[in-house]
């Protein structure tokens, strides 16, 4: 994949006007333009995506969201919006194998889940990562070619704000489910709120 916006190093604003610059030329380039964000609740996160639809892809899912875990980080949720937004994209791909290769955007406003994946495929660290890099050589091998693009967050673009309510709806709708977020504690969380539960123990016995 291509990671325009991030090949030079800008200043926020500089950012934020190159950015939504290369988001115009993309919609109007592309076969497919897909907005995610991930949302990370007090107990549960999730990641969303929304798109308006397109004629080469009619199958696609207008909205969708996958569950990041309990006390996920926004990262986390950043992160399970972009696969789920692959997965949808690669069954929809796969219903019109065959057909011309298609060019599609995904875009973001987690620059750190951007500068992560840049990295390369071996490079890295975390599954859902490395899932991420799967789906898009599984795509590659369909002949749909990924653009990957850093965009704004909370700036008043629609499909930006379309997917954070997702997101956060998702997140909400997880969070008063107990027999799901018992299925889906990340590793890192289970750690975390043994420590906290310590700390909160040792405060106790000091008082």
């Amino acid at each position: 994949p291509s990671f325009p916006g991030l090949t030079e190093r800008y200043h926020e604003d500089a950012l934020t006007v190159a950015a939504l610059d290369r988001v115009a030329q993309l919609e109007e380039t592309c076969d497919l333009t897909v907005y995610t964000d991930g949302a990370a609740g007090r107990k549960d996160g999730a990641g969303g995506f929304w798109t308006t639809g397109s004629p080469h892809t009619p199958s696609l899912p207008t909205r969708g969201h996958r569950h990041a875990g309990w006390y996920a980080t926004s990262y986390q949720a950043e992160s399970a919006g972009l696969l789920e937004t692959l997965c949808e994209i690669y069954k929809a791909a796969e219903r019109t194998r065959g057909r011309a290769p298609r060019h599609f955007a995904i875009l973001t406003d987690s620059q750190s889940l951007l500068r992560r994946l840049k990295r390369g495929h071996l490079r890295q660290k975390t599954r859902t990562c490395q899932e991420i890099w799967t789906a898009i050589t599984r795509l590659a091998d369909l002949g749909w070619r990924c653009t990957l693009q850093y965009v704004p967050g909370h700036v008043g673009i629609l499909g930006n704000e379309n997917a954070d309510t997702v997101a956060t709806e998702a997140a909400e709708a997880y969070a008063k489910d107990d027999q799901n977020r018992s299925r889906c504690l990340h590793y890192g969380a289970m750690a975390a709120a043994h420590r906290l539960r310590a700390k909160r123990k040792l405060n106790e016995k000091s008082a």
